[in-house]
């Protein structure tokens, strides 16, 4: 039955997020066919037009990903379609599951989606040259400054930081509308808490930087002799614990609500 799951809101997924991508793609490819046109009044409007566009596109993309994946998440669990949601032989923490898993490998086809966009704008330029490149010396640098073993534990700690983040920002709106359901108007008290725990977290996290510099972290940070190995891996480990409790803590609470407080009224 998990398996259906995951292939139903996969395929509900993708069935809205394959044209959008397939536009992005066709707006990225008439940019650029309009850049190699000669220069004259109507050309030269269409090329400002088009770049503009794609800008939009490109910094709309990932926000219109992120309201389709929470608008299903609000549609399919806790709006009036939840009775038959809930009607499946599986758990509350398995849709939950299914939810956010799907939700993280969306995001994340979308942002390579607007990789292959950029590479398609500059595809043939010294822009694109330029950056493959900027690549190439990168992973030369790495190649020569650590060893593989050392590069090993920054790629797992690399993909455990975006993952945490990615979870994190998710759930946020998890937890916002799960408390939101709870009352008679959902959809405003979900707004409402998701800026209580975001503004909640956010001076948490200020405050506690502030002490942790009084008692003098500064200091003992500035008397550690950290190799760039260290820092890179210090760094991401921060990330990972920070973030990966944050997730932990709304999902935790998110999974809760779903199984004993659920309230489809």
């Amino acid at each position: 039955m998990l398996k259906k799951l995951y292939k139903h809101e996969f395929h509900s997924l993708f069935r809205l997020m394959l044209p959008i991508y397939a536009g992005l793609l066709v707006m990225a490819g008439l940019t650029r066919l309009l850049q190699l046109l000669p220069s004259n009044l109507i050309v030269d409007f269409l090329k400002g037009s088009t770049v503009v566009l794609y800008v939009l596109a490109i910094l709309g993309m990932y926000m219109l990903t992120m309201i389709i994946v929470v608008t299903r998440f609000y549609k399919n669990l806790l709006s009036k379609e939840g009775y038959l949601t809930f009607s499946l032989p599986v758990r509350a923490a398995d849709h939950l599951n299914c939810k956010l898993v799907c939700s993280i490998i969306v995001l994340w086809l979308t942002v390579v989606m607007m990789c292959v966009s950029l590479i398609v704008v500059f595809l043939a330029t010294n822009g694109l040259a330029d950056f493959f490149d900027g690549v190439r010396y990168f992973f030369e640098y790495m190649a020569h400054h650590f060893n593989a073993l050392q590069l090993v534990v920054m790629a797992v700690e690399f993909f455990l930081a975006v993952l945490a983040a990615t979870a994190y920002g998710i759930l946020m709106f998890y937890g916002s509308m799960c408390i939101g359901q709870l009352f008679k108007k959902r959809i405003a008290s979900a707004v409402l808490f998701g800026f209580i725990i975001y503004s909640t977290i956010q001076t948490f996290s200020v405050v506690m930087l502030s002490i942790l510099v009084e008692l003098g972290l500064d200091d003992w940070l500035a008397q550690i002799n950290f190799t760039p190995f260290g820092a890179v891996c210090s760094i991401l480990g921060v990330v990972i614990v920070w973030e990966g409790l944050l997730a932990g803590i709304l999902y935790g609470f998110s999974r809760y609500l779903l199984s004993k407080k659920l309230n489809l009224q």
